[in-house]
């Protein structure tokens, strides 16, 4: 293997505009080919009088009931209902970008004043995409992509400028790229609290990672590092706790979990989050490879850190369902991700070190393995979605034939790439939900599936 032919590619900066092109390309494919599925349908509908969503207006309202009925996640139902209002079109090129932005967050994070590593940027994208569970569901699902998928990239975000102060880095640097620099610090810190407090508020299991993460870092700053604390930073960690409660005590939150907080559901619950957990076993493992390499070849010690407590927050994020109602293999996204970052912080001082030639190795198994999944995947996500074409067809031909009650067969959904995989598209009993719901969408009185 040419080593410098190698490393020449690596740090070509064109190499990394071609593999962030090809990045969008395939989720804006994946995206273009993945149609609405139950909660999509759903949340079509206004919370408080079950009316058609027709301008923003009507999603404040909704929302407001919402909290009452269903849960405390009222900023990403927020989002997700305005994401329904808008053309489709606008869902599907934020949605990529979002998982672009997503491997970009984890990619600067590891490399950060260190030299580019091309190889590094397209292995995250191989891992995300062959390690993440329930893929369809977390990324490609309109209502599963903008509760987890966009909760992680916003945490990133959020957790960013704790991650600057333990490294000693210029804290205003990014802000400085995204606001300019004649804008006042104590502007982008109001906002800064306010992104905090909505960020705590948008998704349970990454914003018990966030929340978790930022207190550490204040600590080990603080104490560790010996520095001074802006103490905006202190109001913005207040902020994503007061976010956290605010959703976590929502009404229909609370009648939800009323129940559950016996022993016996406690230790379901933490049977159900290790379970889950297992499914990303081979990233603790590999964590634990490279942190063992870590500590023998003398690594950065911030670097080592960092690592740990973001596969600490990897655990954390996916244990905190021990309280939830079920565990969802889709929740374990955010886990995904942080057990990734971890995975690649120490990715780039091993690759400098003597583990170049293995770490290569390693990343081409993960893309070889990302191409064959990414095969099946897509052929999956595209013969689901050509079904599901067909299916609204009949329906509408149904009902301008007349026929109001329509039944057919659904689509099937072999891998964990398609949004519908491991979910009820639809009920062979037209009373039941999604059924009433899609009824409604369409305009026919009922809907129902036929299964042999």
């Amino acid at each position: 293997m040419n080593i410098q032919k190698l490393d020449s590619i690596n740090k070509s900066r064109a190499v990394s505009l071609v593999l962030f092109v090809l990045m969008f390309a395939i989720m804006l494919v994946c995206n273009m080919w993945t149609a609405l599925y139950n909660d999509d349908y759903e949340y079509l509908f206004n919370y408080a009088d079950g009316t058609r969503i027709e301008q923003i207006s009507d999603i404040f309202l909704s929302m407001k009931a919402h909290r009452n009925v269903m849960n405390g996640r009222l900023v990403a139902h927020f989002l997700l209902q305005l994401s329904l209002l808008l053309p489709p079109i606008v869902f599907k090129l934020v949605n990529s970008l979002m998982m672009v932005a997503m491997v970009l967050l984890i990619y600067g994070l590891a490399v950060r004043g260190k030299s580019r590593n091309n190889l590094l940027l397209a292995t995250i994208f191989g891992a995300i995409w062959v390690m993440m569970p329930a893929f369809g569901h977390a990324v490609l699902w309109q209502a599963g992509s903008v509760n987890y998928l966009w909760s992680g990239v916003f945490s990133a975000l959020c957790l960013w400028p704790f991650i600057n102060q333990f490294t000693c880095d210029n804290i205003y640097i990014y802000i400085y790229i995204y606001i300019g620099k004649s804008a006042k610090k104590y502007c982008f810190q109001a906002l800064y609290v306010l992104f905090s407090l909505l960020v705590g508020a948008y998704a349970e299991c990454s914003a018990t990672a966030l929340i978790f993460l930022s207190g550490m870092l204040l600590l080990l700053s603080k104490y560790l590092k010996k520095r001074r604390i802006p103490p905006y930073m202190y109001l913005a960690l207040l902020a994503m706790i007061a976010g956290y409660l605010f959703m976590i005590t929502a009404p229909g939150e609370v009648a939800n979990k009323a129940d559950m907080l016996s022993l016996g559901y406690l230790l379901k619950g933490i049977a159900n989050s290790a379970n889950l957990y297992r499914q990303i076993w081979l990233l603790l493992a590999l964590y634990l490879l490279l942190a063992l390499f870590a500590a023998h070849t003398g690594t950065d010690k911030d670097r080592q850190i960092l690592a740990l407590l973001l596969m600490l927050g990897s655990l954390a994020s996916v244990f905190v369902l021990t309280f939830a109602n079920g565990a969802p293999d889709r929740c374990a996204c955010t886990g995904t991700l942080l057990a990734i970052a971890a995975c690649a912080v120490l990715y780039v001082d091993v690759y400098k070190g003597l583990g170049k030639l293995a770490l290569v190795y390693l990343s081409s198994i993960c893309l070889v393995a990302a191409v064959y999944s990414g095969c099946i995947g897509l052929t999956d996500i595209y013969d689901t979605y050509a079904c599901e074409r067909q299916i609204v067809q009949y329906i509408l031909d149904s009902k301008a034939a007349g026929e109001m009650d329509v039944a057919f067969r659904p689509a099937i959904y072999k891998t964990k790439y398609s949004a519908g995989y491991g979910m009820l598209y639809i009920s062979a009993d037209s009373r039941n939900w999604p059924n009433t719901t899609i009824a409604k969408y369409y305009g026919v009185d009922s809907v129902s599936a036929i299964y042999d």
